[in-house]
């Protein structure tokens, strides 16, 4: 009888431990490696291995009243090599996050306003996305490794942070990046990184380290742009061949030009690698590199083909400007391109890019966020303006949604319209940008005729009518744009007999309704005095941006 006990009673232990080892894998949803749900009590989470990507919202429940406050830690496993849009946002509770070596992207708002106090972020990860750690109010530690070439805007914005030190590899850090991180007074910026005029605004480093250079702006006025003290590289140059070197990332070039080939393993193409080179007619890029840095090939006036690599993710600000032989070009649909990359080429239209207002627009993320779906009236606009790297807010939702149904506000509106115009090559000094709307408006104000002072209060929301002058505001003057489609005009918007209207956008509403941007209700009328939405607004981006999708 006791022979048979007990393994009896391992089998009841090893039952238990089934059950419990289902439960626990019952906890996630799982499809082709990708975690779509977590359902689980909270705690400290393990992730199954096995999951290479962790989706939008796995963790986070934007709908609810309250963030989640059960999961205080997660455990990646070594196999993930993505975190989605807002995979723990809102997550109040978590504290610690390993991160695994491998992973390459941590998407926009993956982490924003969890409990996390320190974060080490491994060398595979290539971009961290806008808004990633955005007010975590506890943050006060990050470490970024070497390999690192990508922070996005409002990536740690209202971090507690101190200490904040860029790998060589960085080529890029977004507007407004670290904001508002009171308690920053350390900063390190390599030589070579490309870094947007307001990424430390409202820091005490910045407020200590930072000048203006003055540059002559295309009007008469003067301008500048502010410049963050820059640290000297750490990484030995070293030499293969014609080019030089630091690390993985090329510096530049004394061959003879004709066609080159770079060296394999390289990662990144610095800023002014081969600027103004007239001698090179064709690059064969490594499928290594990652990065095109800030004016790498810009006035290459000879080059006629290259051929970027799939796992592209960055093209820096007039990386390809005035290449103007260019014949054979791709670029991946992915990646993330200035919109003064390839200006002053004769680059159109690739992977379904649309050539508009003298130049082309990146294709960025147009995946559809989980309140858009393809049934969605508007999805087609939204894909086409979100392709097109366009978004008509930048500053009141970081849960990784549209939100089609709010209200747009002014200077929402405003810097679509800039966006839309032309990527800036200046900024304006002396001035106070307490309102990050603020720099659009004067971009606006000075580069077209659109009054932004009669505007008024740029953060209200906007009527249909603003929205349409705005909107009109931005095609340059020579484009042909609002050519007419329709010869009809809108009741409640249309002149008198005498020419009269009581609506002072009247014109541009007109304009754009018979050029077939302009959007009437079902009844045919306009409704200039009520809010436009941000769906109704994408939908007029989109037909201004593409004239396929007019009516």
């Amino acid at each position: 009888m006791k022979k048979r006990f007990f393994p009896a009673l391992l089998l009841g232990m090893l039952a238990v431990f089934i059950c419990t080892a289902a439960a626990a894998e019952g906890d996630f949803t799982i499809k082709d490696g990708v975690l779509t749900k977590y359902s689980g009590a909270g705690g400290a989470v393990v992730i199954p291995d096995g999951v290479t990507e962790i989706a939008r919202e796995a963790f986070s429940d934007p709908d609810a009243a309250e963030p989640n406050r059960t999961i205080t830690s997660v455990t990646l496993p070594a196999g993930v090599v993505k975190i989605g849009a807002s995979a723990f946002s809102r997550c109040a509770a978590l504290t610690s996050v390993s991160l695994p070596d491998g992973l390459q992207d941590i998407g926009n708002s993956a982490f924003s306003l969890t409990g996390l106090s320190g974060v080490s972020i491994p060398g595979s990860v290539t971009r961290i996305g806008s808004g990633a750690f955005y007010d975590c109010a506890s943050l006060s530690s990050v470490t970024l490794s070497e390999g690192l070439l990508h922070i996005d805007g409002w990536a740690f914005k209202g971090c507690p942070l101190q200490r904040v030190w860029l790998p060589d590899s960085t080529q890029y850090v977004g507007g407004h990046a670290f904001e508002g991180c009171t308690t920053l007074t350390e900063v390190r910026i390599p030589e070579t990184a490309w870094v947007d005029y307001d990424s430390f605004s409202g820091t005490p480093w910045a407020k200590n380290n930072a000048t203006v250079i003055e540059e002559r702006m295309p009007t008469t006025e003067t301008g500048g742009v502010t410049a963050y003290t820059r640290t000297a590289l750490t990484v030995p140059i070293t030499r293969s061949g014609d080019f030089t070197l630091r690390g993985s990332v090329l510096l530049g070039y004394s061959g003879k030009g004709g066609e080159i080939t770079l060296p394999e393993g390289v990662t990144a193409i610095g800023k002014k690698a081969f600027y103004q080179n007239a001698a090179i007619t064709a690059v064969t890029v490594p499928l290594s590199v990652r990065a095109v840095g800030e004016s790498a090939f810009e006035g290459c006036t000879a080059l006629q083909s290259i051929r970027l690599p799939n796992e592209l993710h960055l093209v820096g600000q007039n990386a390809f400007r005035g290449c103007a032989a260019m014949e054979t070009f791709y670029m991946p649909h992915k990646a993330q391109a200035d919109r003064t990359a390839f200006m002053d080429t004769p680059y159109t239209a690739t992977n379904g890019r649309h050539k508009t207002f003298g130049y082309d627009f990146q294709t960025g993320d147009a995946s559809l966020p989980a309140d858009v779906t393809q049934k969605s009236w508007y999805a087609k606009y939204y894909t086409r303006v979100m392709g097109a790297g366009l978004m008509p807010s930048d500053a009141r939702f970081f849960d990784g949604r549209f939100h089609p149904d709010e209200p747009l506000f002014v200077g929402e509106a405003v810097k679509l319209a800039a966006l839309m115009h032309q990527h800036f090559t200046h900024y304006f000094a002396g001035r106070d940008y307490a309102q990050w709307y603020q720099y659009y408006a004067d971009y606006m104000e000075l580069d077209t005729a659109l009054d932004t002072a009669a505007l008024g209060d740029l953060s209200r929301p906007a009527r249909r009518d603003e929205f349409a002058e705005i909107l009109f505001a931005a095609f340059p003057l020579d484009a042909d744009v609002c050519t007419v489609s329709v010869n009809k005009s809108l009741p409640d918007v249309s002149a008198d007999s005498e020419g009269h209207s009581a609506n002072p956008h009247e014109y541009a509403i007109s304009k754009l309704y018979q050029a077939g941007i302009c959007v009437p209700y079902t009844d045919g009328k306009f409704y200039p005095a009520k809010t436009i939405t941000r769906a109704e607004a994408i939908v007029m981006a989109a037909r201004a941006i593409d004239p396929t999708l007019r009516a």
